[in-house]
């Protein structure tokens, strides 16, 4: 949600201006609701003035440092002032609007909530409960070590298969040069003089024939593939189909899915420890969660809650998460160390992640070399046959 500035019109077509946190959606149906007209919008400028959205090891250091300002007993506007003073000029402009709303009387997370969407849902709604429930110190270093979690979670996804998906690419780079560029070159006086080419050759120009004369249709077909996902992604059941469809990949689904399951376990236990009720939390989770069929599925979850179903249940209904999870949650609501059920799965779905990761890897890195091992080498023995072809012809 951003800080929208607005104007309706009335009935009687008076026009009315107003600035409320919402997204346009949410800002039209409202004011359909008071029976206003909404005639424009847009983002306020104080939203427009704080940059971009913070990443989270950003806001985990802005949290750690907020924590600190409060455990010392410093006055909040001063301590924010003061870490203004440290932070990038982009920040510093940012937390000068927060640092005005807080000594105006509004409370830390108002302040932070009129920035626009810079900060994380869930970041916000865990400052407001600790700031209700007078623990915000420690709501803020759990923040913290939450999102430096989140933060080295997805960093490590990535980095894991660059370099088997980098030397594949490399090598069909070259396979594609040889095969369309070089053996070609090569083979053409062969061809001229009737002379019989070997068939890794023959293969080679094959497929470098079938794909000089339907290169164009199949290039238009992925143009065509390409804008078809684009546009898909923009429409929320397109979006929820492809994530849904990565969820059910073989090996990579399951990475995913552990990735979720503890992202959902983590989060659910910073929001649960700030004092927020499951139904509440429960929607902030789904309304951030990055795969839209995860999210629908946390969706169902707090809908199986607000029926009356225990969180356990409603999680081995919905979540597609080892049977453990369901145990364990069901364990902590029993004993009322829910928090600390929800930070065991957490700390054992991200070990199971990193262990797969770790076996896909294993597996990536030597089938990425057998794959460009032979692909390159059937190229080159293509473009080198007939040169030998050649020479002993000469010789003769």
């Amino acid at each position: 949600m951003s800080l929208l500035r607005y104007r309706a019109a009335t009935a009687e077509g008076h026009i009315l201006s107003g600035e409320t946190e919402a997204t346009p959606e949410q800002l039209r149906d409202q004011l359909e609701d008071c029976g206003l007209r909404l005639l424009d919008t847009e983002e306020s400028r104080a939203s427009k003035r704080v940059g971009k959205r913070w990443s989270d090891l950003e806001t985990a250091e802005l949290a750690r440092d907020l924590a600190t300002v409060v455990s010392t007993g410093v006055a909040l506007g001063e301590g924010l002032r003061d870490i203004a003073t440290q932070a990038n000029p982009t920040h510093r402009e940012l937390l000068a609007h927060v640092v005005d709303d807080v000594e105006r009387g509004r409370t830390l997370a108002d302040s932070l909530a009129r920035c626009g969407a810079r900060f994380p849902e869930q970041f916000l709604a865990a400052v407001r409960a600790g700031e209700r429930s007078g623990t915000l110190e420690q709501v803020l270093n759990r923040l913290a070590e939450f999102l430096e979690w989140r933060a080295a979670l997805r960093s490590s996804l990535i980095p894991a298969l660059a370099y088997p998906a980098g030397l594949l690419l490399a090598a069909l780079g070259l396979i594609l040069l040889v095969a369309l560029y070089l053996v070609p070159k090569i083979a053409a006086p062969m061809r001229s003089s009737q002379t019989k080419l070997p068939w890794v050759t023959e293969v080679t120009l094959a497929i470098s024939e079938g794909l000089a004369s339907y290169g164009p249709l199949l290039g238009a077909l992925l143009a065509t593939a390409t804008v078809g996902f684009v546009i898909a992604r923009r429409f929320e059941s397109g979006r929820q189909a492809i994530d849904g469809a990565i969820l059910n990949l073989p090996i990579v689904g399951g990475l995913v899915q552990k990735a979720a399951g503890a992202d959902f376990a983590s989060s659910l236990g910073t929001l649960y420890r700030a004092g927020l009720p499951f139904p509440e939390s429960l929607e902030l989770i789904a309304r951030s969660t990055s795969n839209r069929a995860m999210s629908a599925r946390v969706a169902d979850v707090r809908e199986d809650v607000l029926t009356g179903i225990t969180l356990a249940e409603a999680v081995r209904r919905r979540l597609q998460l080892p049977p453990l999870v369901g145990r364990q949650i069901s364990m902590g609501e029993h004993t009322g160390t829910l928090d600390k059920s929800l930070d065991r799965i957490a700390a054992q779905l991200e070990r199971d992640l990193r262990l797969g990761l770790k076996r896909l890897v294993a597996i990536a890195e030597p089938a990425a070399l057998c794959f460009a091992g032979a692909g390159v080498g059937f190229a080159i023995f293509a473009a080198v046959l007939p040169m030998f072809r050649m020479l002993e012809a000469i010789r003769r």
